[in-house]
């Protein structure tokens, strides 16, 4: 074997001899290479160790030197003429990596000489000593023609034993290196570098107070076989040293295999997770800079630029992405035949096309115009059968429309609706839109949450409620869009055959904030059949002045609800003579004043009305929980006698009558719990004065809920014109 490696490089030299002017051309082509495979150094490295068969790949620095180890199949005399040679390689396209016979060259630009130990074989590159060889001083180039023995004897004598008590097979040494180069290029090195390597488990590379070793392991249970498709989960982790700072990663990786492709994404939680457009790079077999355009990295035998860091899009790439879309293909046949499997359906959502992404560098639509081909070319796949999910509205109540409507449904939890409606709906999938929505409202009834998220929705977009506005009238009557106070979900029709329907009037007071002051909210409440006089009169007063612009005889009759309204109606009077006072039957302590009294300086001034209530309630016989800091609506529960417990919300009031403040949380609590539900108001004329008067109001949602309006400067809650027997509260 030593006999045909020393042949090999005197054949080489000799050649070399004859053909001068050849030489001094492929000097330049040399340093062409290297200039264009800049920070691609140690990528090329790592793929030719992988390529002969190597599980192992060390590098670190030595003295003025970087030495490179591998433990794969050590070099024929065949090889070596491959790496003197340029574009000459025994590789084979498809069967590994490399297959240009050029990567090697890279790191012409990185070191002044190397030495190549694998086996039997010792030669060495130099410049000088080929300039030499030839007796010309012309440009030459370092990877051409080989030395036989060894240029560093220290390097060399290091290295032998390095690779004797690692079990390694090849050595490199790149001889006066740059170091600097030579970093940038390892920080480029990640997790998905190792990935698609098919052989490397294994990669530790350390350059002066840089380290970084990355592992890939697989995680035994998770090979599977899904049909043509082979999955199986890596543990990938990454230890990097950074002048004696060290720090650990680990990341489960997944892996589809079809047939010439590979998809991979991260895991978490043992769920397979949709890589961000930025995130999801292709990769042939080591990563490059072109952006797939889906939810994944996808590899692949793709084309690449000179510099071999970007995807060419040939006809070469183009072929090899047939696989990936016949792999999309076959997933979407599966979920037409609702076979698809919950682990197929995690690799189809990573694989939904982003919205005007560039694929591969083709074009943004390009898979699903290679799809929607396919699709034209026979008729397995129909997906009109499926309703997309809009955004405006969550999986259950899409589940009832799309029952409703005997359509299949379909969502993703990770894909934005964008991108989701632009790839299915371009396939032929049913989509939303305001017509077919008011359809399926007639047919079945969403959830509270679901009927307002409709409303927002077409009150938020100009354009649905422009669709809304240009529908008939008979479909907009049957949908089902009102809550009505019994919590009942009804339709304006509905509603205006039973007599005793009234809509909710936080429900409704919901809609007109989100109208603000226009008169959209009271236009489709009509529009969608509700009565006029069924739009409580205290929301249409808010949007009074815009009512009185307008020369719409729906709104003449709304404005004339509120002047019937403020000709009726009997206000209570709010000053103390006019208001319900009885003499106290509770009477605190002089002592108790201190209550009014801050504990500490940032204690709210709201606190000491609070505590004063607390000890309302005491003296009341009831037994107080403060749960004031739970934000839970109220601010304490009562016990009684009887182990019933009362939930208790303070209000402050300056005069006796006086409107008070109520927040959305509060009136929904209300509304929940009942006639359990109580408001103590506490009179407190001014900060310094002690309290007057206090009243409860038991049962307070059902009691007054008619006397709650929405007031538009601030559109918050207050309750007014409220009948409250107050009580005289006396400090003795």
């Amino acid at each position: 074997m030593i006999e045909s490696f020393e042949k090999k490089a005197i054949e080489l030299q000799q050649e070399a001899i004859r053909n001068t002017q050849i030489i001094e051309e492929l000097a330049g082509l040399e340093k062409y290479i290297a200039e264009t495979y800049v920070s691609r150094v140690f990528y090329e490295i790592i793929q030719n160790a992988d390529d002969c068969g190597s599980t192992r790949f060390h590098a670190f620095s030595y003295k003025d030197a970087v030495i490179l180890f591998n433990n794969g199949t050590p070099f024929s005399d065949t090889d070596l003429e491959s790496l003197c040679r340029s574009a000459f390689s025994a590789k084979q396209r498809g069967s590994n990596i490399g297959y240009r016979g050029i990567g090697f060259k890279s790191v012409a630009g990185v070191c002044t000489s190397v030495s190549l130990l694998s086996g039997e074989l010792g030669v060495y590159f130099s410049r000088q000593k080929t300039q030499e060889v030839l007796s010309q001083h012309s440009r030459v180039p370092l990877l051409r023609v080989p030395h036989l023995g060894s240029l560093n004897e220290d390097a060399t004598s290091f290295a032998k034993a390095y690779m004797v008590a690692n079990h390694m097979k090849t050595c490199f040494i790149l001889h006066e290196a740059s170091t600097d180069s030579l970093l940038i290029d390892l920080k480029g090195l990640n997790r998905t570098s190792i990935a698609f390597l098919r052989n490397l488990k294994e990669i530790d590379i350390s350059i002066n107070n840089y380290s970084k070793k990355v592992m890939a392991e697989l995680i035994q249970g998770t090979e599977r076989k899904i049909g043509a498709i082979n999955q199986k989960d890596l543990i990938i982790k990454t230890d990097v040293n950074v002048d004696d700072k060290a720090s650990t990663a680990e990341h489960r990786v997944r892996i589809w295999n079809f047939k010439k492709i590979g998809v991979s994404t991260d895991v978490i939680d043992d769920k397979p997770v949709r890589l961000k457009k930025n995130d999801a790079y292709a990769q042939a077999f080591l990563p490059m800079l072109t952006t797939t355009g889906l939810g994944a990295r996808i590899n692949g035998d793709f084309s690449t630029d000179p510099s071999r860091s970007r995807i060419n899009p040939d006809k070469y790439t183009r072929d090899t992405l047939k696989d990936l879309i016949e792999l999309i293909f076959m997933l979407l046949d599966r979920l037409c035949d609702e076979n698809l499997q919950d682990i197929e359906k995690e690799l189809l959502e990573t694989l939904i096309p982003y919205k005007n992404a560039a694929m591969f560098d083709i074009s943004p639509s390009y898979i699903s115009d290679q799809i929607q081909a396919k699709i034209s070319d026979g008729d397995r796949i129909i997906l009109a059968g499926f309703l997309l999910c809009p955004s405006w509205l969550k999986k259950t109540d899409y589940k009832k429309l799309a029952k409703a409507g005997r359509y299949k449904p379909l969502s993703f939890d990770q894909v934005a609706v964008g991108d989701y409606e632009s790839f299915f709906f371009s396939l032929g999938a049913t989509k939303l839109g305001m017509l077919k929505a008011l359809e399926l409202l007639a047919k079945t009834k969403l959830t509270s949450a679901g009927i307002v998220s409709f409303w927002r929705h077409i009150l938020d977009d100009i354009r649905a409620l422009g669709q809304i506005q240009a529908i008939d009238s008979d479909l907009c009557h049957n949908a089902n869009l009102f809550i009505c106070s019994d919590g009942t979900v009804r339709s304006g029709n509905e509603i205006s055959q039973l007599k005793d329907a009234d809509v909710d009037i936080i429900f409704m007071a919901s809609l007109f904030d989100l109208a603000g002051r226009s008169t959209d909210a009271a236009d489709l409440c009509v529009h969608f059949g509700l009565p006029v006089g069924k739009v409580p009169v205290t929301l249409l007063e808010t949007i009074q002045s815009s009512l009185r612009k307008s020369n719409s005889s729906i709104h003449h009759k709304m404005l004339m609800l509120i002047d019937k309204k403020s000709q009726t109606e009997t206000a209570i009077a709010k000053d103390p003579l006019k208001s319900r006072s009885q003499e106290s039957t509770i009477k605190l302590k002089a002592s108790d004043t201190e209550l009014l009294t801050p504990q500490h300086r940032r204690e709210p001034s709201w606190r000491s009305i609070e505590k004063v209530a607390s000890k309302i309630l005491t003296i009341m016989g009831y037994i107080v929980d403060d749960v004031s800091k739970k934000n839970v609506g109220y601010d304490y529960i009562a016990y009684d006698d009887d182990g019933n417990q009362h939930c208790i919300e303070v209000k402050k009031l300056e005069a006796l009558g006086e409107d008070f403040l109520l927040t959305d949380n509060e009136i929904y609590v209300s509304k929940d719990i009942g006639e359990n539900y109580w408001i103590l108001l506490i009179v407190q004329p001014s900060p310094e004065s002690t309290p007057t008067h206090y009243a409860i109001i038991k049962n307070f949602y059902r009691t007054f809920e008619s006397r709650m309006t929405r007031r538009c400067i601030k559109y918050q809650m207050f309750c007014s014109e409220y009948d409250a027997d107050f009580e005289r509260l006396v400090f003795e």
